[in-house]
This record gives structure tokens, C-alpha cells and sequence, in this order.
């Protein structure tokens, strides 16, 4: 398992950074360091930020989102834990065009954070080693080792133990609703009850049975953080009670609030789409697993 490499004409023309998919995920119990163990099915999507790098004398960010280009962007920590992790002198200027919903479950940020990684290692011509590329990934965030390969991966730890899975391809409908949530995963993680917590034994027969060759399925496809999420934001369970009047079945990625339907063609996620805008006020996106 390798993280993914790119060219250094693709890293100054710009690269993809996916938005990843939860496709179920379980809280299995508490750390004694106050992390949380997690088993989950996560999944690359085709819906991406774009990550452009230049040579500069200092590091810099440009954002088409001008509130996302703090010094405190994900973007920045990671160029400069590689700089430093790598002895460089080197720089960049970083360009980011968002695409992915902020803070939204869809692991936007830490998609930017490896794919900034990623980039300048090709920039550089550097050819850091796989494990120092790993470290760094984790160091910066749980999400970021999965977005450093991207694909299928069954994730457990905190998000950053891999293994490879078969990754499923289908069409999907993004909703996220408009709901700001300050601090929202410091917030769900403390809403968790004992009820809450899992073994998991849904997302291992999902990845099980996409082994044998099975479609995704959908009766597997139950998140933990879904009913604390409910409880410190209303609106999402009203946003699912509109959609399910519509005919559909919306499930929850990471900690939300975006939720998805999956499709089994592009048409018929377009129709769905369609009927999903026409009764709630929400950014709705088509979209599909990454090939």
C-alpha cells in the first residue's frame, strides 16, 4: 500500500484533492488518552478541492474562499511540517479552489492537508519515503492518512490504521444542510452515549460482502454520531424527514451534517437531486465514488 505520487507537471498544473465518503461508521469505545476507537468504510469520492503549487521564496496560501486562507489553514501546517520534516529551504506558493463543503463530513480539509503533502514532494522532487509521508499525515489529522491513498480503506484507530477494501462504484447525492455548528466534533463526541458506542459488525459484512462481488448495501449503512448529531442540531433530523417524504433515504458521512443518498445511475441521481432541491433550502451535489 502506497501513498499516492504525482508528476511535478501535475503538481504545478494542480491536483485533486477528493472529499471522502463514510459508508458506515462505528464508535467502538474511548482510548485512555481521550481519542475515540473507530472502525469505518471510507471511500474516495470524484467531487474534489484542487491543490496547485509554485515555487516561492515563502510559503503562501491563495483561496478562492478568501475566509479559508488564514495561517491556520490545514494547507500550511502541512507544507510546513513537510519543509521541516524534509531539512528544506525551500517554499511555495499554494493555490486552493474549494469545491468540498466546509467542516461538512466530507474530510475537505485533511483531502487539502495530503494533497499539499503530496504536491510538494513532487514540486521538490524530494521522493519522501512512504512511512515519513504516513507520519506526517497523522500527525497533522485522523482523516489525513486515509486521504494520503484515497480509494476504499477500512479505517480503524482513530481513523488512521488502514486496510484496503473493494471500492464500489455508484452514483450519490450530496446534501449539506445550511447549519453552522461551532466546535461540532468536540461537541458530538461529547453527546455520545453508551448506547452509541458498537463493534462495527455492519461495516465488516458491508466490506465482506463487497469482497464476494455484492453492491454496496444500503441496510449497512448507519453512522454513530447520527443520533447525537439530531439531538445538538434539529435541522438535520428535520432535513431527513423532508427527503424521506420525497421517497428517499438520506444516511449521514462522518460527523455531518452532510448527508447522501446513493443511486444507481447518473440519471436517476440527477432525479433525485431534482426532487431533494425542491423541498429543502440545502447545497445538494451529484457526485460519484472516485475511479
Amino acid at each position: 500500500m502506497r501513498p499516492r505520487r504525482v508528476t511535478r507537471a501535475e503538481a504545478l498544473a494542480g491536483i485533486g484533492a477528493p472529499a471522502k465518503l463514510n459508508c458506515g461508521l462505528a464508535v467502538i469505545g474511548r482510548r485512555t488518552d481521550g481519542y475515540h476507537k473507530l472502525l469505518s468504510l471510507m471511500i474516495s469520492l470524484r467531487l474534489a478541492d484542487r491543490v496547485r503549487v509554485e515555487p516561492a521564496r515563502v510559503f503562501s496560501l491563495v483561496c478562492d474562499d478568501p475566509a479559508l486562507a488564514g495561517e491556520d489553514n490545514l494547507v500550511l501546517r502541512a507544507a510546513r511540517a513537510f519543509q521541516s520534516a524534509m531539512g528544506e529551504q525551500r517554499a511555495a506558493r499554494i493555490t486552493l479552489a474549494k469545491r468540498i463543503p466546509v467542516a461538512a463530513g466530507l474530510g475537505g480539509g485533511s483531502s487539502d492537508a495530503a494533497a499539499t503533502l503530496i504536491a510538494l514532494d513532487a514540486l521538490w522532487g524530494t521522493n519522501a519515503p512512504n512511512g515519513l509521508l504516513l507520519r506526517l499525515a497523522r500527525e497533522l489529522g485522523a482523516d489525513v492518512p486515509f486521504a494520503l491513498y484515497g480509494g476504499a480503506m477500512v479505517a480503524r484507530g482513530i481513523g488512521d490504521v488502514l486496510t484496503p477494501a473493494p471500492l464500489p462504484a455508484f452514483w450519490l447525492v450530496l446534501i449539506t444542510p445550511r447549519i453552522i455548528m461551532p466546535q461540532k466534533t468536540a461537541a458530538l463526541y461529547g453527546a455520545l452515549t453508551d448506547a452509541d458506542f458498537g463493534g462495527g459488525a455492519a461495516i465488516l459484512r458491508q466490506v465482506a460482502d463487497l469482497r464476494q462481488g455484492k453492491p454496496l448495501d444500503p441496510t449497512l449503512l448507519g453512522n454513530a454520531f447520527l443520533a447525537p448529531l439530531e439531538g445538538i442540531a434539529p435541522a438535520v433530523r428535520e432535513t431527513r424527514a423532508r427527503i424521506a417524504a420525497t421517497g428517499y433515504t438520506a444516511f449521514l458521512t462522518g460527523s455531518g451534517p452532510t448527508l447522501y443518498i446513493t443511486c444507481p445511475s447518473e440519471n436517476a441521481a440527477n432525479r433525485c437531486a431534482e426532487a431533494v432541491r425542491s423541498v429543502l433550502d440545502a447545497a445538494v451535489s451529484v457526485t460519484h465514488t472516485d475511479d
